[in-house]
């Protein structure tokens, strides 16, 4: 049997804050699902953004 994760993300630092959400938390709990695999959404725009200029934040200054 094949489990799937979905974990919901907060891109707005001040939501991360307001929310109780820090990327720390998602990383814990990534670390404790302990996935095969992780797929992440990244808006096109942001992409070419980063592979242009190396930002890691995206066009919504995201984290």
């Amino acid at each position: 049997m094949t489990i799937v994760g979905i974990l919901g993300m907060v891109h707005d630092e001040e939501w991360q804050k307001k929310y109780k959400f820090p990327l720390s938390l998602v990383k814990e709990l990534i670390l404790e699902f302990k996935p095969d695999v992780i797929c992440g959404e990244v808006h096109p725009d942001s992409w070419n953004l980063y592979l242009r200029d190396g930002n890691p934040k995206g066009i919504y200054e995201e984290t």
